[in-house]
């Protein structure tokens, strides 16, 4: 059976950090303030969480808000993390920009199950390293269609 790689998201504090490295956690996923919820925090803060994982030798995973491609990329400078979230919303060309941008960044791209689109994620798979599902929004009929097509 293949290991399935998870990430722990909404990391806010060095505690979390610091425990996540106690219990072996390989990822942490930083959610950027201009989401919506209550898990969120600055870049200035990201960037700090980031740098400490680092430390730690975690990955960590910005997750940021569908925003205009210059933002996007800003952020990404400011922040610095291994692997960014982005919104599909993002075009195959703006994917591309980010991939000639930042060579190291893997690029992964955040699925809602309810508006999935199974053309754009073939149209972007050589530029993807991820994609990441919102688990709790995954019923059991949509988990299988999402894999099997």
């Amino acid at each position: 059976m293949n290991k399935v790689s998870l990430k722990i998201c909404g990391i806010t504090n060095t505690l979390s950090v610091k425990t996540a490295h106690k219990n072996k956690i390989k990822s942490l996923g930083f959610a950027s303030n201009n989401l919506n919820g209550p898990n969120t925090a600055s870049d200035k803060k990201i960037q700090s969480l980031i740098k400490e994982c680092k430390n730690y030798k975690i990955e960590s995973v910005l997750l940021s808000r569908y925003v205009s491609l210059d933002k996007l990329i800003q952020q990404i400078d400011f922040t610095k993390p291994k692997t960014i979230s982005c919104s599909y919303h993002f075009s195959k060309y703006e994917l591309q920009t980010l991939r000639k941008t930042f060579k190291r960044l893997k690029i992964g791209i955040s699925i809602n199950p309810e508006n999935f689109n199974l053309r754009y994620i073939k149209n972007i798979k050589k530029l993807n390293q991820c994609y990441l599902f919102r688990y709790e929004r995954i019923q059991k009929k949509e988990h299988k269609n999402i894999f099997t097509q």
